[in-house]
C-alpha cells in the first residue's frame, strides 16, 4: 500500500541519499545531531498517519516524504531463509497470524509464546508470512500492509527513487549474509546508502563482519549486559575504525561511559537508542523481543561486579542524551527529537519538522 498524499517536506527536496548516510555513518562531518526513526515513522508519533504499523512499506514511505535523515528497520529470517522486515523473533504482536486459524488476535499479556497464537518468525515459511498482514498500532484492527520482504522493500526503494538512507538492525549472521546479498543485487552503490547495525556479541571485529557482509558497513552496537559477555573493551578497540560506534551509556558517569567518551572524543558519531516505552507508556512498559508484555528498564539492569552496575535508565530524557554529547540517535519520536534539537542549536544544517 502506497501513502498518496504529499506531505510539506516531500513537496521541497530532501537533502541527497548520500549527503545523510554521510553524515550518519560519521565519515561526512556535521555537527548536527542526525536522527533514525525506529521502525519507520509510525503511530502516534507520526502526526500526518496516526494508523501506520511499525515496519511497514507505509512507515518507510512516510519516513521518506518527510525528510527523516533515515530509519532503522529490523530484519528476521523465515524458515526457508528468506528476510522480512520486523522487529519481534515472533510474529503475534505485529500481525493477524492466528486469523489464518480462525483464531482470536495475540494478546501480548496472556500468551507469551503459544505458538497458536505467536510463533517464532524462523519457524514459519516464506509462503505463510506473505499471507499475514500487519496490525494497527492499537492492535486490534488488521491493515492492508503485509510484512514487507526486504527484497520489496529495497526494490521499492530504487523503483520510486526514495532518498532515505536504510540501517538495518540484524541480529543473526545468516541475517547479515542474507542482507548483504540483496543490496549488493538491488542496490548500486547500496554501500554509500545503507548499513547495518549489529551487535559487538556477534561480531567482535570488523573483519569477522566484513567477511559476512563485504559489500556493507556496520554501526557496532556495545551495551551493558556485553560486558559479561565478552571482553568489551576488546572489541571496542578493534571496531574503533569505525566512525559511527553505538554505546548505549544509561546513566551519568555509567557503565562505559569512557568509551563513549572515546567516540565523541574522536569526531566519531556517537551512538544511542532512545528509550520510549512501548504499552502503558505513563508505567514505562516496554514488549520484549518476543512481542510479549512487558518489562520496565529497571528490569534489565546490569550488575557487572561489586561497585560496577547499572542503577538507572535516563536513555528517555533528551536531555540526558544531548548531556551526553550523543551524535546519533535513534527514536520512536523523530519530530520530536528533531525540535528537541533544533531548541538547542544541533539541527542549523537540517532545518524544517519532519
Amino acid at each position: 500500500m502506497a501513502l498518496t498524499a504529499a506531505t510539506p517536506a516531500a513537496a521541497q527536496s530532501c537533502r541527497t541519499i548520500e549527503e545523510r548516510f554521510g553524515e550518519i555513518m560519521g565519515y561526512r562531518q556535521t555537527k548536527d545531531v542526525m536522527i533514525l526513526g525506529h521502525r519507520g515513522y509510525w503511530s502516534g508519533y507520526n502526526p500526518r498517519d496516526r494508523l501506520i504499523p511499525e515496519n511497514s512499506t507505509g512507515a518507510i514511505e512516510a519516513a521518506n516524504n518527510a525528510c527523516i535523515d533515515g530509519v532503522e528497520l529490523d530484519i528476521k529470517m523465515s524458515a526457508d531463509g528468506v528476510p522480512y522486515i520486523m522487529h519481534d523473533f515472533n510474529v503475534g504482536r505485529t500481525t493477524n497470524f492466528p486469523h489464518l486459524q480462525q483464531r482470536r488476535l495475540y494478546n501480548p499479556y496472556a500468551d507469551g509464546t503459544n505458538a497458536d497464537y505467536n510463533p517464532r518468525v524462523a519457524s514459519l515459511s516464506a509462503g505463510t508470512i506473505d499471507r499475514l498482514r500487519l496490525l494497527r498500532p492499537n492492535r486490534v484492527d488488521v491493515s492492508p500492509y503485509t510484512v514487507p520482504r526486504l527484497s520489496g522493500v529495497l526494490q521499492t526503494h530504487m523503483a520510486n527513487r526514495w532518498t532515505i538512507p536504510l540501517i538495518f538492525d540484524v541480529k543473526t549472521s545468516d541475517a547479515v549474509r542474507a542482507t548483504n546479498s540483496l543490496v549488493r543485487a538491488l542496490v548500486p552503490g547500496g554501500r554509500y546508502k545503507m548499513a547495518m547495525k549489529v551487535n559487538a556479541t556477534l561480531y567482535q571485529t570488523p573483519g569477522a563482519f566484513e567477511k559476512d557482509a563485504p559489500d556493507m558497513w556496520a554501526i557496532p552496537v556495545f551495551t551493558t549486559n556485553m560486558l559479561g559477555i565478552i571482553h568489551v573493551d576488546n572489541a571496542f578497540n578493534a571496531w574503533f575504525t569505525a566512525n559511527a560506534i553505538e554505546v548505549n551509556v544509561k546513566q551519568p558517569w555509567g557503565l562505559m561511559y569512557t568509551l563513549k567518551d572515546r567516540v565523541v572524543d574522536a569526531g566519531k558519531k556517537a551512538a544511542v537508542f532512545h528509550a520510549l516505552a512501548d504499552e502503558n507508556k505513563g508505567n514505562g512498559n516496554f514488549f520484549r523481543n518476543t512481542g510479549e508484555c512487558c518489562y520496565k528498564l529497571s528490569d534489565i539492569y546490569y550488575n557487572w561486579k561489586p561497585g560496577f552496575k547499572d542503577t538507572d535508565d535516563r536513555r528517555g530524557n533528551l536531555d540526558f542524551l544531548n548531556g551526553e554529547r550523543y551524535g546519533l540517535v535513534t527514536t520512536d519520536d523523530p519530530n520530536g527529537t528533531a525540535k528537541f534539537y533544533r531548541g538547542k542549536g544541533k539541527r542549523a544544517n537540517h532545518p524544517g519538522q519532519f
